[in-house]
Parts: C-alpha cells; structure tokens; sequence
C-alpha cells in the first residue's frame, strides 16, 4: 500500500513537471509583432472632427434630485465627461447660476457641437472658481457670452 501511494505521487509529480516544461516552452514562443498600419487620413479625420458636428440633435434631461450640471455631463448618455458641463450651462440661458439647478427643471443638451465648443467647455471648467451655491460666477457669465 505505501508504494502505490508513493508511485502515485511520483507520477504525479512528473506530470505537473511535464505541465510545467511544456507551459514554460509555450510562454517562450516568439509571438508575432502586431502590424501598425498608418492611416493617411488622420488630419482629413482631425480637420472634419473640428467642422463637422459630433452628433446632430438635441436631447433634454430632466433634473432629479441631488444632480448638478457636472453629474449630468458625466452621464455617459450625455457626454460621458463631466468637464463638458459648461456646454450643457451655455445653452440652457435660464439657469442663472451654474451651481443650482433644481429637480423637475428640463435642461437641453445641445448635441450639435465642434471640437472648438468642446475645448472651450473643458477649458473652463477646469480654469473655474469653486462651486459656490448662491454666488454667480463672472468666469461662468463670460464663458456664457462667448458661447453659442
């Protein structure tokens, strides 16, 4: 009975070290180098992307409790990037202070936009005050004039 166990385990042991060589074997293997095909239309793609609209409509989202206009932006049926808010701001001229939306309130979400909105958008989110509830912004109302 003790060498049955013991065979048993010494084949077992050969076995994992057969696995093992034949894995290490495998990882070794020279793998084929992925081809990088270089597209000529990359600055055709990047002047359209400028001019041309991302998407053509507009949507409306209805405010619920608890969201702000960054949250809305970052919904990824909206613009899946919370820094676009400004956009969502701009085109909406009845909110008075970016900070305070209130649920119930129907927002438009322009979606007929160039890259050069999108940056300015992003740009000034990201250069704004802090959020500050009650206190309009000048930054806001400048961006607000230049927009749209």
């Amino acid at each position: 009975m003790f060498k049955t166990r013991n065979l048993t385990s010494f084949r077992l042991v050969i076995l994992g070290l057969i696995s093992l060589f034949a894995l290490s074997i495998a990882a070794c293997a020279p793998r084929a180098e992925p081809e990088v095909v270089e597209e000529p239309m990359e600055e055709v793609v990047e002047v359209m992307e400028e001019v041309a609209p991302l998407v053509v409509s507009d949507d409306t989202h209805v405010v619920s409790a608890g969201e702000s206009l960054w949250s809305i932006s970052g919904l990824t049926s909206i613009y899946n990037d919370s820094f676009r808010w400004p956009l969502i701001y701009g085109h909406n001229k009845d909110i008075e202070d970016a900070d305070l939306i209130h649920p119930g309130q129907e927002l438009s979400i322009p979606r007929d936009l160039v890259r050069a909105d999108i940056d300015a958008a992003v740009a000034h989110a990201k250069n704004r005050g802090a959020w500050a509830i009650g206190v309009i912004e000048e930054s806001d109302l400048q961006y607000r004039a230049n927009s749209m």
